[in-house]
């Protein structure tokens, strides 16, 4: 797919009910194919295997619903999946891991140690485990598992066993290994509820495996191994995983050489596409996320001033122009991307109105039948939650009548901002849509369809009140 300009946005949206509903989406970067050689470990991104030269990009697939933890992530662009194991993938994934398995002398066990990459169901998925699969997209093929369960027999402690790590030859020294594992740790330790142990249960035999372990934090345990042909038994702690991430992200704010820091940047969600409404994935930093598109939690928040014998009054804003995105561009919302410290969207909707147009909300109430609009675009990835933000007037004395509040612009995001009743903006926007924010658009179109109650709040027979409507105050 060819990366359109500036200005060239395709946007799509759609209502989500609690499943996932986005398509498969490719999307590659220059250069990211150009570099496949090993390299120094030590800019690895947390939670992500981000190298200098091996960059990961993040591509959804979900065309298979019933599996709930859906395709995730994907390393080296375009060329590799890894996603939710199938019912369909159930002779793939098994040939791989017994083609490995014989490579190196031991032997498969469909009825015991192998059991559940074949009776994945029973063994892996109703034990509240995930099951992985790593396709090849140029050969169309199943180069790759991964998966891990909860075992409660190990010391009663809530641990939960990585198994299955498993990649044919021809497509090893590329990084996934590394790529894979600290995926499963992130959803072993960063799910809920947390483990507080991860154990692999590995072969001697299986030495490169051996090592990618032991480099990775796992200690040798003296534990009794229950798989027959392993001989070799590992376990890693929470807290190590967690000490391990903060290392890594107190290296991700070191600034590099030519190169400025990251210090404290914020933290966003990415979400499985599969259950957008679910509880996020993982957490990255905001560059990141918007570099490889993915897929994030915004919120929306259309600013509504109730004065009395008159029209509702919605905010209209002008971009400022150093904004990366769509510099002078209007836009009728109020809002960006959610954060790792909100603590509900209805909390980012505030914030959003407090850091960009310094009010207030007297009531901030999401607009349930709307649900969460996917916005795809050149651009961003993201599922919005639209808020209507209600702010209170200001009784002006010499007039004898509500005014609109002053509002404490923040120059940096907010340029200039305008009241207009929802006719005004609509009429505006019909006439003249590039002047406005594609994504912005294509939000009000979908309220306007499917929110008759706020589009029509007050329209009916209403008069424009010209002293009301107008620019709103620095």
């Amino acid at each position: 797919m060819q990366r359109g300009t500036r200005d060239s946005t395709r946007v799509s949206a759609f209502v989500s009910s609690g499943a996932g509903l986005v398509a498969t989406v490719r999307s590659t970067s220059t250069g990211l194919q150009q570099h496949h050689r090993p390299c120094s470990s030590r800019a690895r991104h947390p939670g992500y295997a981000v190298r200098r030269r091996h960059r990961f990009l993040l591509q959804i697939d979900d065309s298979h619903r019933h599996y709930p933890t859906a395709s995730i992530l994907t390393p080296f662009a375009d060329r590799y999946v890894l996603r939710s194991w199938r019912p369909a993938d159930r002779q793939a994934a098994a040939e791989v891991i017994r083609c490995c398995l014989q490579e190196f002398g031991l032997a498969w066990d469909a009825d015991d140690a192998d059991r559940d990459a074949v009776q994945v169901e029973e063994y892996c998925l109703q034990l509240g485990g995930e099951f992985y699969v790593i396709e090849c997209t140029d050969a169309q093929q199943i180069v790759g598992t991964g998966a891990w369960h909860p075992r409660e027999d190990w010391g009663g402690a809530a641990a939960a066993e990585i198994r299955k790590m498993y990649l044919l030859p021809e497509h090893r020294r590329r990084g996934l290994g590394g790529f894979l594992l600290r995926f499963l740790e992130a959803r072993v330790f960063g799910t809920q509820p947390p483990r507080l142990l991860a154990i692999i249960e590995s072969a001697s035999a299986l030495r490169d495996a051996c090592l990618l372990y032991r480099r990775a934090g796992y200690l040798d345990t003296a534990a009794d191994v229950r798989t027959a042909r392993c001989d070799v038994a590992l376990c890693k702690s929470r807290m190590v995983w967690q000490r391990q991430q903060q290392q890594q992200q107190q290296q991700q704010q070191k600034p590099a050489r030519g190169r400025t820091s990251d210090v404290d940047e914020e933290q966003v969600p990415v979400l499985n596409a599969e259950a957008p409404a679910a509880e996020p994935l993982l957490f990255v930093p905001r560059s990141y996320a918007q570099r490889y598109r993915l897929l994030t939690r915004a919120v929306g928040v259309l600013v509504r001033l109730t004065v009395r014998s008159a029209p509702p009054l919605y905010l209209v804003h002008t971009r400022s122009a150093q904004r990366a995105w769509y510099g002078g561009r209007r836009d009728m919302f109020i809002g960006g991307l959610c954060t790792r410290t909100d603590d509900s969207t209805a909390e980012a909707a505030r914030r959003e109105v407090a850091e960009e147009i310094g009010v207030a909300c007297r009531q901030c109430q999401r607009l349930e039948t709307t649900a969460a609009i996917h916005i795809e675009s050149e651009r961003t990835r993201c599922h919005v939650e639209v808020f209507v933000c209600e702010v209170e007037p200001q009784f002006d004395d010499a007039i004898g009548s509500d005014m609109p509040p002053a509002l404490q612009l923040n120059e940096a995001e907010v340029a200039s901002a305008k009241w207009r009743t929802w006719s005004t903006i609509a009429h505006d926007a019909e006439c003249h849509p590039e002047r406005y924010v594609p994504e912005a658009l294509l939000v009000w179109q979908h309220i306007a369809a499917h929110e008759p109650s706020v589009s029509k709040s007050g329209e009916a027979g209403a008069v424009t009140n010209s002293r009301h409507e107008g620019t709103a105050s620095r």
